[in-house]
């Protein structure tokens, strides 16, 4: 398909949501793919607050998607330490998730402390990017701890050539 790598994983690329998509948990959302298998799609939704009434106790956390909702990840921006894999899942040379439960007062540099995240098993996601539901996404501007980029949905689909107006309600192949 044209829309894949060339070896069909889109391990550290962005899925952004077609506006088709009328589930609430995804409309607009922007999603890393953090692990792709043949089998199974883990991802973290990088652009929506935590919708929870107590905005002290979530305050700077994203909502990474409806499954496992208390699972905190810290999606970290650096290089990846191969002596600490046991402690981190590596995405990108420069990207990984930390799983050690310090103290998020002790993490430093870029990060993004994220609540939940998505999954697709067996050729779910395939399905979904066929029925044009998702649009991968590859970033070399490095708009994911761009703080000034505050609508991370917009600029993703503006950077892939689309206007807001120009989509159909329908999703499917053309």
């Amino acid at each position: 398909m044209k829309w894949l790598k060339k070896d069909g994983n889109l391990q550290g690329d962005f899925l952004v949501a077609s506006p088709s998509i009328t589930d609430i948990r995804f409309q607009r959302t922007v999603i890393l793919i953090c692990e792709m298998s043949y089998n199974n799609t883990f991802g973290l939704n990088i652009n929506q607050s935590i919708p929870f009434p107590d905005p002290k106790e979530y305050q700077g956390k994203i909502y990474g998607g409806p499954v496992s909702p208390n699972k905190v990840f810290i999606l970290k921006q650096g290089s990846f330490n191969e002596v600490e894999k046991e402690k981190n899942i590596k995405i990108t040379e420069n990207l990984f998730i930390e799983k050690s439960k310090k103290n998020l007062t002790e993490v430093e540099g870029d990060f993004m402390i994220i609540k939940g995240y998505s999954n697709w098993s067996g050729n779910q996601l395939e399905q979904e990017l066929k029925n044009g539901f998702w649009i991968p996404f590859s970033d070399s501007s490095n708009f994911l701890f761009d703080n000034k980029i505050k609508d991370k949905w917009k600029f993703a689909i503006n950077q892939l050539g689309f206007k807001q107006g120009s989509f159909s309600p329908f999703a499917g192949e053309a």
